[in-house]
């Protein structure tokens, strides 16, 4: 077992670790992080897989990161091929700000197969975003399925405007392929609109193409390409 402590930015630092080694195998049998009231706790191993769990509880960002604030927390577990290993974990926070930018609430829920053997699923949602560009009340995406298969809901609401889409498709060689469905675009001043027809998307890393999608209402059209 390995102990340090000591003071980084004026809070108390301690670290508690234990490792074994067995050929191949790593054990992390326990690790034990405190900075100011941030704490970080951890075990697991590493042999021909992963499998680590993990919760780090930070109720004050300031002591971490000098002109952070706010209160954020994770807890989760890895575990599987190292290639393709299965994630389960969370992240939680409340009254974020760094930089110009600031969220009053953060929920990230996370159930990852990365061998794509059963479905994942992805939760996020961001409220009272604000950044030098402009201010959202809220964003929210869900995401369930397998690469091959899945479906990924989309809400916006920047107070006047709100913005919802479904997209469905699949993930293979690093080229998402799908539809655009479902998407709608309310405004106090425009009124409503909502897509006439699923418009076909695909999107890689050096390029991003839509097919011709129109939103409608009683008074006009609107496409785009």
């Amino acid at each position: 077992q390995a102990t340090l402590s000591g003071t980084l930015r004026g809070q108390p630092l301690r670290l508690t670790t234990r490792l074994a080694v067995d050929g191949r195998r790593y054990t992390l049998e326990h690790l034990a992080a405190h900075l100011g009231s941030a704490s970080a706790t951890a075990a697991g191993s590493v042999a021909g897989g992963y499998t680590l769990n993990w919760d780090i509880q930070a109720p004050d960002l300031s002591q971490l990161l000098p002109g952070a604030r706010g209160e954020l927390s994770s807890r989760g577990s890895l575990a599987g091929p190292r290639d393709a290993p299965q994630v389960n974990a969370s992240l939680q926070g409340t009254g974020l700000a760094f930089r110009g930018y600031a969220a009053q609430r953060l929920v990230l829920r996370l159930d990852l197969d990365m061998q794509d053997i059963k479905e994942s699923s992805t939760h996020l949602q961001l409220a009272g975003y604000t950044a030098p560009q402009g201010e959202l009340t809220s964003i929210t995406l869900q995401a369930q399925g397998r690469l091959r298969g899945h479906v990924i809901d989309l809400a916006l609401d920047a107070g006047g405007t709100q913005a919802t889409a479904n997209l469905r498709g699949a993930y293979m060689k690093n080229i998402w392929t799908g539809r655009l469905h479902d998407s709608e675009l309310r405004s106090g001043t425009a009124g409503v609109w909502r897509l006439e027809n699923p418009a076909a998307l695909v999107a890689g890393a050096e390029e991003i193409s839509l097919a011709q999608g129109c939103l409608s209402r009683e008074a006009g059209r609107i496409c785009a390409q």
